[in-house]
């Protein structure tokens, strides 16, 4: 494990455990949104903490880079769909966040 490792899993760590105790606090939309947001973001780092391995062979690999790279394409749909929430401006902009 390589000091990479070891940052993006603390990050991941710390924002997960953030945004949970955020979601058992406040119980509404907006806490459960910025929740949905954050187990992206985590699902993301642990792919890309996986990836940065030096020991995982070629197809393993192959297979957390599709899964980072998936995760990474949700974080901004989330991200922006939490936003309209956050600032109440979801049915202003409803057809833009289905497209």
């Amino acid at each position: 494990m390589n000091p990479y490792n070891v940052s993006v899993l603390f990050f991941n760590f710390c924002a997960f455990t953030l945004s949970l105790l955020i979601w058992l606090k406040r119980k509404d939309v907006i806490g459960r949104f910025w929740f949905i947001f954050t187990l992206v973001v985590s699902v993301w780092c642990i792919a890309w903490s996986i990836l940065l391995n030096q020991n995982i062979s070629y197809e393993l690999a192959l297979v957390f880079s599709r899964i980072a790279h998936i995760s990474a394409a949700w974080i901004a749909v989330t991200w922006f769909h939490f936003t309209l929430i956050f600032t109440d401006r979801l049915k202003h902009h409803k057809r833009l966040l289905i497209g």
